[in-house]
């Protein structure tokens, strides 16, 4: 028996060596994979081999400093370490490309990684927040773009996109209100509270668009999952006519949905299911389960929107869309005919000639 945790190779499962995911994240092109782990660490993967390309330790992981993501362009990621230096940091070799004022963190990357969004002072002194304000900053020069009105952000994603508008519309949550702000006017474009889609009582936890940028989505810790219209906001729709998706996708909070370009959402929970959705019809496609004895419930899309990758216990495993690649894999790791038993579970015969 393989009783690998990680499985047979063929899987294309990956352990990590720090320690469960947090948040991670592929490189453009599929090779490596850039991990926040709940041990305090920061570790490149290559995906291939499982090999550690670059580690860093002592780095603070977790909601009082805030949701740290990789750029989407896959050269950057920010750093927070215990004793309070702030970071930006070059990928795959995590090299200091910035330090960043004391105690401040480093959260998202506009996605030619131009422009960054960092917490205000997220060092302990009492409450965990100091009084320095969050910020979009230039990472060349560390001048400040955008000064928000918040000091701590939980969560953020600058829209991506191939216009010229690809970089210029941030969305920010803080656990309570998910904003959607223009950084070229300065203007806040939208805000959006639990009420404001049917859940008065739960906060808003991790945003994210899709690699188009035409989709905004939040899960909520009530299990509720929304999903926005950007364009049509931008286009001056109402809120409640912008949004296309919005349900209750999981008995747990559902902390971290993402979505392709095409309107397959896919979210997870604190239940231990991975659920994929119709945005347009509204219905489920298909589900999963996982294992949730470690790690926290992390789920991201390849750059293709091709495979689903997802925490699995510690191990980060694959969900492959199309089903005839699933069906080529399923059939390259067959090591045995079905019995008779099974083709009638599965098949609804008892003959297997076939």
């Amino acid at each position: 028996w393989d009783v690998r945790r990680s499985g047979p190779d063929k899987l294309g499962a990956v352990p990590l060596h720090l320690g469960p995911p947090g948040v991670f994240a592929p490189a453009p092109d599929g090779t490596r994979i850039t991990a926040y782990t709940t041990a305090r660490g920061v570790e490149v993967i290559d995906a291939g081999s499982g090999r550690q390309l670059a580690a860093l330790t002592d780095v603070e992981v977790g909601v009082d400093t805030g949701l740290n993501v990789p750029s989407r362009d896959g050269t950057v990621v920010g750093a927070l370490t215990t004793d309070g230096r702030s970071t930006v940091r070059s990928l795959p070799d995590l090299a200091v490309v910035r330090d960043l004022r004391p105690c401040t963190n480093a959260l998202a990357f506009s996605p030619g990684a131009e422009l960054a969004l960092v917490t205000g002072n997220v060092c302990p002194n009492g409450d965990g927040h100091g009084p320095e304000r969050a910020r979009v900053l230039r990472v060349r020069d560390d001048a400040t773009v955008l000064e928000l009105d918040h000091r701590w952000i939980y969560s953020a994603d600058f829209r991506p996109g191939e216009s010229r508008q690809s970089g210029r519309h941030l969305a920010i949550t803080d656990q309570v209100v998910v904003e959607l702000h223009d950084l070229a006017t300065g203007d806040r474009v939208a805000a959006v509270t639990g009420a404001d889609v049917g859940s008065p009582d739960a906060g808003s936890l991790v945003v994210s668009f899709d690699p188009d940028g035409r989709y905004l989505t939040t899960g909520m810790s009530d299990g509720r999952t929304w999903v926005v219209d950007v364009e049509e906001l931008l286009r001056g729709t109402p809120f409640d006519e912008a949004l296309v998706f919005n349900r209750v996708t999981h008995t747990g909070a559902a902390p971290r949905p993402v979505v392709t370009r095409d309107g397959v959402l896919a979210t997870t929970g604190f239940d231990g299911l991975v659920r994929l959705w119709d945005v347009a019809e509204g219905h489920l496609l298909t589900e999963f389960t996982r294992d949730t004895s470690a790690g926290l419930p992390a789920i991201v899309w390849t750059h293709d929107d091709q495979v689903l990758l997802y925490n699995d216990g510690g191990v980060i495993r694959r969900f492959h869309r199309d089903v005839d690649e699933l069906v080529a894999l399923a059939e390259g790791l067959l090591t045995r005919e079905l019995t008779p038993d099974e083709c009638l579970r599965h098949l609804g015969t008892t003959d297997c000639s076939a």
